[in-house]
């Protein structure tokens, strides 16, 4: 867990490569002592995704999230909080390699569950309504690009204020 925190704090602080050493130690060592699917585990491979992620690594983010996803959801179910999070996560890695078809259904499952358990305008849906946008965009259909758009536009604006940055 020591790891794993001084992972979270480099990656803070923009020090990914720091960030990425101690998170992949912790990270290790966690998968070597729990069980498939054991929701620590995600926790602190979402840390380390999200450095690689960062760093531009997304066949590795990819290859450390997929068999996690898995597990996770057949032990806990689709709408748990940390599947919804890594499975965009994952989606997310999946667009940077231009498996557009494999991210779809990640990010539409991803953005279900979190209208079901945080709501239209809880700001991780948000950046799924976003992310579904720019799937849709690189997949050619601005139609629903377009939608999805709108949707996080109107609803940040009405949330956060005209004038915030977001």
């Amino acid at each position: 867990r020591i790891r794993l925190t001084l992972g979270k704090t480099y990656q803070n602080l923009g020090l990914l490569e720091e960030a990425e050493r101690h998170s992949r130690i912790g990270v290790d060592l966690l998968r070597t002592h729990n069980e498939p699917g054991a929701m620590e585990t995600l926790i602190y491979a979402n840390s380390l995704a999200a450095t690689l992620l960062h760093r531009g690594l997304y066949a590795e983010a990819a290859e450390l999230l997929e068999p996690l996803v898995e597990a996770r959801r057949d032990k806990a179910g689709i709408r748990e909080e940390m599947v919804l999070v890594s499975s965009t996560n994952l989606s997310w890695a999946y667009m940077r390699l231009g498996r557009l078809a494999e991210a779809e259904p990640l990010i539409l499952d991803a953005l279900e569950g979190k209208r079901a358990t945080l709501g239209n305008t809880h700001e991780r849906t948000l950046t799924s309504v976003s992310l579904a946008s720019t799937l849709y965009s690189m997949l050619g259909d601005f139609d629903r690009a377009h939608d999805f758009h709108i949707e996080a536009y109107e609803s940040r604006a009405a949330k956060l204020g005209e004038k915030h940055p977001s």
